[in-house]
């Protein structure tokens, strides 16, 4: 299991497991406006080519991240970090976390929206870079930047 100091607290990083999906929803829901559902986080980690991975402070849920491998590619679909535990490594932790325990993969991309400058500028920091743009890729009609992290 990943464990470091942040925010204070231990942190622990590790594979969700089912019975932790309402909970990862419920903040899911309160920080992103296309939020998955307790159904859709279960069928995802159901799937064997799916990754849904929790950040636990305190044994409190400050941060998830799903993912899909695909061959020699994982897509990361969802990232969120509780606000109180931003700038203290959750996401990065997540991240890095995910990609440890993946074997053979030859890449990892995700799309953020085009108006979410501090989210571009926080994958840029862990390796990824701008790779294309996907117009009115969100309900709502915003683009996204499609991000790249060779590995």
């Amino acid at each position: 299991m990943n464990e470091s100091a942040a925010s204070g607290s231990r942190l622990l990083v590790r594979p969700a497991r089912l019975s932790e999906c309402a909970e990862i929803a419920a903040l899911a829901k309160e920080l992103l406006p296309e939020a998955w559902t307790e159904a859709q986080l279960s069928s995802e980690i159901a799937l064997p080519e799916g990754r849904v991975w929790v950040a636990l402070g305190s044994a409190a849920l400050v941060g998830f991240l799903v993912a899909r491998r695909e061959l020699d590619e994982l897509h990361i679909l969802l990232t969120g970090v509780a606000p109180e535990a931003r700038r203290h490594g959750v996401g990065s932790r997540l991240i890095e976390a995910l990609l440890a325990g993946e074997r053979g993969l030859v890449r990892a991309h995700l799309e953020v929206r085009e108006s979410n400058r501090a989210a571009q500028s926080f994958y840029a920091k862990l390796g990824f870079a701008p790779a294309g743009r996907r117009p009115r890729h969100y309900s709502a009609g915003e683009a996204a930047v499609l991000m790249t992290r060779a590995l």
